[in-house]
């Protein structure tokens, strides 16, 4: 019995010390290619991933901030064809348009995402200007202007505010955001900003909003300063990330950021929201369309979305008046529980088993 019961304790010391040595783990993209947007001139804007659309096989929403009077701000959804590998434009498979919308939706239409409570599609409006709030909106999958509606107003303390939007899981925006949920992505001169807003209230005057990683002078963002576009938050099922792309400022490469959630947790519980860092740059330049016809050089990343079913991130970029491409990558997805959950069931085995030795006592 002795013996049953120290190999039970040792089982159990090994899953909580697998589950503390893959608390950290990198997360590593594989590239799978790239394909065509059916639009050309589709340029700034953001990208959200829809797995209802296309009759349940998955669509992309792609916002953009460009164009004519009528043709300016609007929000198409595209279907997802096989990615390629390749930098000319020309070899790639082209997707499909699902949906438009009829006309402008709004003044410099800027972030973009699904909100599967409620089933609808928040957009940003943009703008440089540090004193110009930031307006958040609605509108329905079906992308009729009509069904479009005001949401919040927010002010704006750094530069650049509403380029990205993304959504964190409810769970953790109640316990480390005030359950404040969209992730919204700025910047200013020391680095990108992360706030976390609430707009599915509408009301009179400035909504609050809770800063997620704000840097400052004497703390500035490592991994080089850049002009960040896109954001996403990341679900592997054994790691959660926060991943950003843009474009770095020192060689004006085009790079992904990674942030791990748990260094952001760590840093809103010391109450230095610039101390999380990010943890791993990618330079993923040399992927980018640039050769083919009506293709331009592409020098940034407007959107960033995730499927946690499948592991596929998806990025968008354009350049200014040219074709439109969506890059994709594979992340590793696990059904494997967080470590803290891992540890959590072990403690409770070995209480299970104290209380069963007890009995037999």
């Amino acid at each position: 019995m002795r013996e049953k019961r120290l190999t039970l304790l040792a089982g159990l010391a090994v899953v909580i010390l697998v589950a503390a040595s893959t608390a950290h783990a990198d997360l590593t993209p594989t590239y799978l290619g790239a394909f065509k947007s059916p639009l050309a001139s589709w340029y700034d804007g953001d990208l959200a991933f829809y797995a209802a659309g296309n009759s349940g096989a998955g669509s992309l929403f792609i916002s953009k901030n460009v164009g004519s009077s009528g043709q300016m701000h609007r929000i198409v959804e595209v279907s997802i064809p096989t990615p390629v590998i390749t930098t000319n434009g020309d070899l790639l498979n082209a997707a499909t348009q699902l949906g438009l919308t009829n006309g402008d939706l709004s003044n410099a239409l800027a972030g973009l995402v699904y909100r599967p409570a409620d089933g609808k599609l928040y957009f940003s409006e943009y703008s440089s200007a540090n004193s110009a709030p930031i307006l958040i909106r609605s509108v329905a999958t079906d992308l009729t202007v009509a069904s479009q509606s005001a949401s919040a107003l927010y002010s704006k303390p750094w530069t650049d505010g509403g380029r990205s939007l993304t959504l964190a899981p409810q769970a953790w925006a109640d316990t480390w955001t005030g359950g404040y949920s969209m992730l919204e992505l700025a910047s200013n001169s020391y680095g990108l900003g992360i706030r976390a807003i609430h707009p599915y209230d509408s009301g009179a005057g400035l909504a609050d909003s809770v800063n997620v990683i704000a840097y400052s002078s004497g703390h500035a963002m490592t991994g080089g300063t850049g002009n960040y576009a896109a954001i996403t938050w990341v679900d592997t099922g054994a790691e959660q990330n926060i991943i950003v792309g843009g474009q770095r400022s020192s060689d004006s490469h085009v790079v992904l950021w990674f942030y791990r959630v748990s260094d952001i947790e760590a840093s809103l519980t010391s109450g230095n929201t610039y101390s999380a860092q990010p943890y791993q740059v990618i330079d993923i330049n040399s992927l980018l369309i640039s050769s083919g016809t009506n293709w331009g050089s592409q020098t940034n990343l407007f959107g960033l979305d995730f499927d946690p079913a499948t592991g596929m991130l998806y990025g968008y970029s354009s350049a200014y008046g040219k074709n439109t491409a969506v890059y994709v990558w594979q992340l590793p997805v696990s059904a494997v529980p967080e470590p803290a959950t891992l540890a959590l069931l072990a403690l409770g085995g070995m209480g299970l088993f104290g209380a069963t030795r007890r009995r037999r006592a």
